[in-house]
């Protein structure tokens, strides 16, 4: 077996550790982009950033209107804010939306390219250096180098990203997560539990992978009864954090299987929320390849504390609620989106678009 391992990243976690740590902001400069949502002003985490620094003598500017699943036109007028302000680097501050946005705004910066120019993953200038901070437990944004855009023409996301992108420093706290509603918790939480488990099934996993997609899996475990009561410790809540650090780590190296490239589909056609539609695929797609890999299947169970698939389908159905239901020709629709996705090709068994037809009505078919 080959495999590699290449992730630059600095990660310093821990509670109050942006303004504990915020001498390491100035390594990056003396002009700082904040990019964030309004939750950030909730949530405590843009108030301690503009603190720590203020604490270096960093001069700040902040873009506050990051939009959820950002699209082209939302990246477009980012990046003109960010040429306006001219920093030295990006702080990005909230979930999967933020992050992924500050990584566009980091390379458009520096290099002066359109939005579809980000997919060749490769920029003529180094994009300035980013500074994350994760306000959700979800998306381990912040340790990877991909960030996931709506393309609104094609109904679907596509993602980029590559050496230039990763993030210089992350900045986990799990008290900026304390203040999220149940439901956000839930669908985040089942996102990092799906990239656990997609990064340990796929083609182009490793030793790697397996470990962390262990520690992942065993922690959200630990969190199950917390999920499903919504009564959430503060060591929940740092549990939680780092089983999304960990499943960061895990689609760095191996990305996903087929179920995210079919969440999207949910995601940009129905507004289902990212983690909810995985969560809404990812056991039927565990039924689809128990077969091809039982032994792994296996460890997922023992690693979550699970007897069966169907037992973390329950369970699952039980933080999420009600599933919603499609007819057969709307599911076809969401096949024919997802099978020219590189996602149906690093699966555990070959996936055509009926395969991926099958799994949708495994999981979604109205009765």
């Amino acid at each position: 077996m080959e495999y590699g391992m290449y992730i630059p990243t600095r990660v310093v976690a821990g509670r109050d550790c942006v303004k504990k740590h915020a001498a390491l902001l100035g390594a990056y400069g003396t002009r700082a982009f904040i990019v964030t949502s309004p939750s950030a002003h909730k949530n405590g985490a843009l108030a301690d950033v503009k603190a720590a620094l203020a604490s270096q003598n960093i001069t700040y500017g902040v873009f506050d209107r990051c939009i959820s699943n950002p699209t082209w036109g939302s990246i477009e007028q980012l990046a003109a804010a960010t040429r306006d302000f001219a920093p030295d680097f990006i702080v990005g501050i909230g979930g999967g939306s933020p992050l992924d946005s500050a990584k566009a705004a980091a390379v458009m910066a520096t290099n002066a390219i359109s939005v579809q120019d980000l997919y060749t993953s490769s920029y003529a200038v180094a994009p300035l250096a980013m500074v994350m901070i994760p306000t959700t437990a979800g998306t381990g944004s912040e340790l990877t180098p991909y960030s996931v855009l709506t393309v609104e023409e094609e109904h679907n996301k596509r993602s980029f990203g590559g050496e230039q992108t990763y993030p210089s420093l992350a900045l986990l706290d799990a008290k900026y997560t304390a203040s999220l509603p149940y439901n956000v918790t839930v669908d985040t939480a089942i996102d990092a539990l799906c990239h656990n488990i997609e990064s340990y099934l796929a083609e182009n996993t490793s030793p790697l992978c397996a470990m962390t997609s262990r520690a992942g899996l065993e922690l959200f475990g630990k969190c199950v009864p917390a999920l499903l009561s919504g009564e959430f410790s503060a060591v929940d809540r740092e549990n939680l954090l780092l089983a999304s650090l960990y499943g960061g780590f895990g689609i760095d190296f191996a990305k996903t299987v087929a179920v995210h490239g079919m969440g999207y589909a949910l995601t940009s056609l129905c507004d289902i929320p990212h983690g909810r539609a995985n969560g809404m695929l990812i056991c039927g797609f565990l039924k689809y390849v128990q077969d091809a890999c039982p032994e792994k299947i296996k460890n997922i169970l023992l690693w979550l504390g699970m007897d069966s698939v169907q037992a973390l389908d329950d369970c699952l159905q039980r933080m999420m609620g009600e599933t919603p239901r499609f007819a057969a020709e709307r599911l076809a629709h969401f096949a024919d989106l997802v099978a020219a996705g590189v996602a149906t090709r690093r699966n555990p068994v070959p996936m055509t678009r009926d395969d991926v037809l099958e799994v949708f009505k495994l999981c979604l078919l109205q009765k």
